[in-house]
């Protein structure tokens, strides 16, 4: 795999999981993290659709934690993905997305990182005050989810 990786990390404890994502190293700040059952549909989801398309990865598995190494590409378009499934129901829904996406099929796919920027921006601004793992902070995350949401329903 080449440099520029991002990480893919769930974590299940027998009551609880946690997924995020991190860019760069494994040991970075978290880009986005969600907890809770949502966890591990959206892990489940992503894991799915990547065996799918045929993509390559590598995963190593620790006790109850699971890391998957994306290449860059793959990687952020995990990441979008994750920004707009943070706060539905039914990710499961909403993974046609990330097939189109990761097919190149999706239009204006290119103004979609727009709304990574905004979320680490007004993370940034919001909360700069604050610590915290992840660099997209949850509030900011549902908010900006809400927005892609009503985009990606009028494509």
């Amino acid at each position: 795999m080449g440099k520029s990786l991002y990480y893919l990390i769930y974590v299940y404890n027998g009551e609880r999981s946690e997924l995020s994502l991190r860019g760069l190293a494994p040991d970075s700040k978290d880009l986005i993290r969600v907890k809770g059952k949502r966890a591990a549909e959206l892990f489940n989801g992503v894991m799915s659709v990547i065996d799918a398309h045929a993509l390559k990865y590598n995963i190593s598995k620790i006790k109850n934690k699971t890391v998957v190494e994306l290449p860059a590409d793959v990687g952020y378009a995990v990441l979008i993905y994750l920004l707009l499934a943070y706060n539905v129901k039914e990710p499961k829904k909403w993974l046609y997305f990330l097939e189109r996406l990761l097919a190149g099929k999706i239009p204006l796919s290119k103004y979609f990182n727009i709304f990574i920027d905004i979320a680490i921006d007004l993370s940034g601004l919001k909360y700069s005050h604050r610590g915290g793992r992840a660099v997209i902070k949850p509030g900011v995350a549902r908010t900006v989810s809400s927005m892609m949401r009503i985009l990606v329903k009028n494509l």
